[in-house]
C-alpha cells in the first residue's frame, strides 16, 4: 500500500541534494512510499482511507531519536536531515526510545534497591541506639503522621516498599519511633510547662517591681518625677536611680565614705625598664580580697555602721600593662565594697572605695 510522507527539508539537505542533480530543491518535499501493514501504525489515515504523514508542524519524537532532524532559524519546525527512508528512520527512533526506556526503567530498579538497603540499615542502627531520634520528629507533633521519616540523612519512606520486598522491621520500627517520640514529648510538655511557669513568675515580679516604683515614686520622688510617674512618662532608669541615690545617701555624704569612679581606678605602678607611655593597662576585677590595711579596715567598718542591714563583698581591682614585658611588669590594685541593699523587690548596690 501507498502512502504519502510530506515534510521540510532541511538547509544541509537542500545543498546535498542541488549539489547533486544540479538543479533547485524546494524545502517543502513530498514522497511517496510503499508501506507494509507492519507499518501502517505508524501513518495517519485520511478520510478517503489513504495513508499519510503531513511532517511540515512538527515532527514525531522517534525521528529525533534517530538523529535526522535540526532546527532552523529560518522556519519554527524543525526539519529533517535525511530523507533517504523516512519510515526506517521512524523505526529505528522508536527502538531507541524503547531501548532508552527499559534501561532508565533498570536504573530506576536499581536505585530503588540500593535505597531500600540503605534504609533497612538506617533502620536497623535505629533499633540498636535508643538514643536516636527521627531527625525532624517535633515533640509538639501529637503523632507520628508523616509519610516520610528520616534517620540522619537517611529518608525511610514506607512507599518505597510496595514493589519490593518490604522493610522486615518496619512496624518494630514505628512503634519503637512512636515510644521513643512519646518519651521526648513528654519531657517537652515538662521543660514547656516550667518554661510558662517560669515566664509566669518573671512576669510577676516584673508586675511587683513596677507598683513598687510607682509607689515609691508617689512618696518619696520629686514633684517632675511624680507627674511623669502619674502619666507613665517616667523613665524606669531615673527611677530606681533616685531609689538607689535614697538608699545610699548616708554613705554618699561627705566625710563618710568615697563611692568609685573610673578615675579612681589603680595604676599599674610599673617600674619596668622596657615599658612606655603607649603600653596599654589591663584592668581586671575580682569579687575578693586577701587582705585589708588598717584605713581599708576602718572605712569598711564605717560602711557597715552607716548601713547594718546590708549586705558587703569586697572586691580588689587591678591595672597591669597589658604588653609583651611580662612577667617584670609591676602591678597596682586597690580595694573596694560593693554594698548591696534590698529595697523592696529591689536590690540596689554601689561601689566604694576602701
Amino acid at each position: 500500500m501507498q502512502a504519502t510522507i510530506t515534510f521540510l527539508l532541511s538547509e544541509k539537505a537542500q545543498r546535498e541534494q542541488m549539489a547533486t542533480t544540479g538543479q533547485p530543491v524546494a524545502r517543502k518535499q513530498a514522497v511517496t512510499v510503499e508501506v507494509p501493514n507492519e507499518d501502517l501504525a505508524l501513518f495517519n489515515i485520511s478520510e478517503d482511507g489513504v495513508p499519510y504523514l503531513d511532517l511540515t508542524k512538527g515532527l514525531p519524537t522517534s525521528l529525533d531519536a534517530a538523529g535526522i532532524t535540526e532546527h532552523i532559524s529560518a522556519h519554527p519546525y524543525r526539519c529533517i536531515t535525511d530523507a533517504t527512508d523516512i519510515v526506517a528512520a521512524m523505526k529505528r527512533g522508536r527502538e531507541k526510545i524503547s531501548s532508552d526506556a527499559l534501561k532508565a526503567k533498570e536504573i530506576e530498579r536499581a536505585k530503588l534497591a540500593a535505597n531500600i538497603e540503605k534504609q533497612n540499615e538506617a533502620v536497623a542502627r535505629f533499633l540498636a541506639d535508643p538514643t536516636k531520634l527521627i531527625t525532624g520528629n517535633y515533640p509538639n507533633a501529637e503523632k507520628l503522621d508523616e509519610p516520610n521519616y528520616y534517620i540522619g540523612g537517611t529518608r525511610i519512606n514506607k512507599e518505597n516498599y510496595t514493589d519490593q520486598p518490604a522493610c522486615p522491621r518496619w512496624s518494630e520500627f514505628i512503634a519503637e519511633a512512636q515510644r521513643r517520640r512519646d518519651v521526648a514529648r513528654a519531657e517537652w510538655l515538662v521543660k514547656q510547662a516550667e518554661t510558662a511557669r517560669l515566664k509566669t513568675e518573671k512576669e510577676a515580679k516584673e508586675a511587683a517591681k513596677q507598683e513598687f516604683i510607682i509607689a515609691w515614686i508617689a512618696e518619696y520622688g520629686s514633684e517632675s518625677q511624680k507627674a511623669r510617674s502619674a502619666e507613665s512618662l517616667l523613665c524606669r532608669d531615673e527611677a530606681i536611680k533616685a531609689m538607689a541615690d535614697f538608699t545610699f545617701a548616708r554613705l554618699d555624704t561627705p566625710g563618710v565614705a568615697i563611692a568609685f569612679a573610673s578615675y579612681l581606678r589603680p595604676d599599674p605602678k610599673c617600674s619596668c625598664e622596657d615599658c612606655h607611655d603607649d603600653c596599654e593597662i589591663k584592668y581586671s576585677v575580682a569579687d575578693e580580697c586577701d587582705c585589708l590595711s588598717e584605713s581599708e579596715y576602718s572605712s569598711l567598718q564605717t560602711l557597715k555602721i552607716e548601713m547594718p542591714d546590708a549586705k558587703f563583698v569586697l572586691r580588689t581591682r587591678s591595672a597591669i600593662h597589658d604588653c609583651d614585658h611580662s612577667p617584670n611588669c609591676g602591678s597596682g590594685h586597690i580595694h573596694t565594697c560593693m554594698v548591696k541593699q534590698t529595697v523592696g523587690p529591689f536590690t540596689l548596690q554601689r561601689e566604694y572605695m576602701l
